[in-house]
């Protein structure tokens, strides 16, 4: 049985700013372990895993078929924000463009991914989740899609809220010179987890070359 997790994420290029931040601030203890196992990234398809007879192969093939319909863009600049309990960096403004290339991705994408296991299902819905992401969790495996999607980096664990604040103390300065900067977005990336507990890579970029 293949354990590996597929998952589609906007990772920026290794030569911005935002990317050179980004591998400097998961090599600090600060950022915990969470942000460190599932890489630098904002979430457009949630991690899963292949449904029976789909292929790593059909997946790449299908990315590749999007991402030449698909035009790069640039969306609004990111700030240092609190999410949930985590510090994260979040657009400035609301991202009509942003909303809908996480939307295509769903959509696009989720005929490969598998049933949600029950020990899976378990986990998500011990979470505190509103009837309508509980709706959402059961239709797409995943309950912060579509009208509950928020794009955002994860920069730490979740934190109580003397540890959230000195942290954002120290991420303040480094982060000040993205919040100048507009995101732009070029290309999506598939990431790869081998196995339980391993931490996601990179296995394929893919340019938006509409």
């Amino acid at each position: 049985m293949d354990d590996s997790r597929y998952a589609i994420y906007f990772a920026p290029e290794d030569d911005s700013d935002l990317a050179r931040f980004g591998e400097s601030w998961l090599q600090r203890p600060e950022a915990g372990e969470g942000p460190r196992h599932y890489g630098f990234h904002a979430t457009l398809k949630a991690p899963f895993r292949l449904a029976d007879g789909s292929s790593p192969e059909d997946l790449v093939a299908a990315l590749d078929s999007v991402t030449r319909r698909v035009a790069a863009f640039v969306g609004p600049c990111l700030r240092l924000d609190e999410l949930d309990g985590f510090l994260a960096l979040r657009p400035a403004a609301p991202s009509r463009a942003l909303d809908d290339l996480a939307e295509r991705c769903l959509r696009s994408f989720d005929c490969f991914r598998a049933p949600l296991s029950a020990a899976e299902l378990e986990r998500r819905q011990r979470a505190a989740l509103d009837p309508r992401q509980m709706k959402l969790l059961a239709s797409w495996g995943y309950p912060y899609v579509l009208d509950c999607y928020r794009f955002h980096i994860t920069l730490t664990d979740r934190l109580n809220a003397s540890m959230r604040t000195a942290t954002r103390v120290l991420l303040a300065p480094l982060t000040a010179p993205l919040e100048r900067e507009p995101l732009a977005v070029r290309s999506i990336c598939l990431f790869v987890q081998p196995g339980p507990g391993e931490p996601f890579a990179l296995r394929q970029r893919f340019p938006l070359s509409a």
